[in-house]
């Protein structure tokens, strides 16, 4: 199949904002579609709905590529939608936000415009997780009330974009069709220091609101984890991430054995430096992005098992702490054993390699294109 099939195929991509890879959240692969987009031949427009400032260099580099920036009068967004009719082959609409606000207009102007939703995450599965967490029971009733809320976009939609394999079973489980997966792809960059010179705990995520995901699982890795793993190894704990030196909750865990260190231009260098990378997420749907930017680093992870989950991941390539005490055991075990850490790292390389590159991230793309135009009428 070659990589020119799509050439002059005219897409606009509705997102939140511009996609700077260093927001986390999901963006890095949202920029990774766009230029796959223009590699694969499309013409690309990027409509930032919730957020249409700038954010530098990343508005320019875009614009640089070919990418048109889109920032109509969000309270009329039907004058656009109707000015840009029959302007687009496809509308890739990206997010559960997005979609709502959008789909409706989209459809009411043109019925027959081809709409594909990528729902970046299966938000249900995370929010009722969130919910329960916190306590709050919800009915059979209740969650399939959530659920059903996110099918009902979906069947709007022309086509569904999953980003894994698992939620894209998942979302056909329901009966929707047709479910393509479109996951993510990054090259291995192993870093070079060696076992025994390595030091520290490092985590990273951004912190773009509060409440969130990466908050809850940061504080509950310093309050239920890290004391058990400090008193063991004196190894000091890295919190980086764009926001984490801003959300009051995070910085105020900065002290003598935690550094908040906020967004690093460098991450290769915090990589290279720790011996291990926690990810003690305790909600969450998708793919974790950050645990793959480890993995390609060459970095062993310890992870819940709500994150080995989302990547059908074993022991072989992650060590999983299924309760705190069980976590920080993990850790220990991989911060004190070359063996261990040795494997880990390879395995977590060699699948970095197997799973993610480009070249499958683009043919999938190519499919799921190819799948729109041969169901234009």
């Amino acid at each position: 199949m070659g990589l020119n099939l799509h050439e002059n195929m005219r897409v606009l991509v509705i997102d939140d904002c511009i996609p700077a890879p260093e927001l986390g959240w999901g963006y890095p692969r949202a920029d990774l579609i766009l230029n796959c987009l223009l590699d694969i031949g499309c013409e690309v427009s990027l409509l930032p709905l919730q957020n249409p400032k700038k954010i530098q260099p990343h508005t320019d580099l875009l614009k640089e590529k070919g990418i048109k920036i889109k920032t109509p009068d969000r309270s009329n967004l039907k004058q656009f939608f109707r000015k840009k009719k029959d302007r687009y082959d496809v509308i890739w609409i990206s997010r559960t936000l997005n979609m709502i606000q959008t789909i409706d207009i989209i459809r009411k102007i043109n019925p027959t415009q081809k709409v594909i939703y990528d729902t970046e995450t299966f938000s249900p599965a995370r929010d009722i997780l969130r919910r329960e967490l916190y306590g709050k029971k919800l009915s059979e009733d209740k969650k399939k009330s959530i659920i059903q809320k996110e099918l009902d976009l979906m069947n709007k939609a022309d086509m569904v974009v999953a980003v894994s394999e698992r939620e894209r079973k998942t979302i056909e489980n329901f009966g929707i069709k047709p479910v393509e997966m479109l996951s993510f792809s990054m090259d291995a960059y192993p870093t070079s220091s060696p076992f025994k010179e390595r030091m520290d705990i490092l985590f990273v995520g951004a912190f773009l609101d509060s409440p969130s995901a990466n908050e809850d699982s940061i504080i509950y890795f310093v309050n239920e984890i890290y004391p058990k793993v400090y008193k063991a190894l004196g190894a000091k704990l890295w919190i980086v991430g764009t926001g984490s030196d801003q959300v009051r909750s995070i910085k105020k865990l900065n002290s003598d054995n935690i550094v908040v260190a906020g967004k690093i231009e460098k991450l290769w260098d915090v990589y290279d430096r720790c011996k291990v990378f926690v990810v003690p997420t305790r909600y969450a749907s998708g793919i974790p992005l950050k645990l793959i930017g480890s993995l390609a680093h060459g970095l062993p992870c310890v992870v819940t098992p709500l994150i080995a989950e989302q990547l059908e991941l074993n022991e072989n390539t992650v060590l999983i702490g299924a309760d705190p005490e069980d976590f920080a055991q993990k850790i220990i075990q991989c911060y004190t054993d070359e063996k261990t850490w040795m494997g880990l790292r390879e395995s977590g390389l060699q699948h970095i390699k197997n799973e993610f590159q480009l070249q499958k991230f683009k043919q999938n793309l190519i499919k799921i294109m190819q799948g729109i135009r041969e169901n234009k009428d």
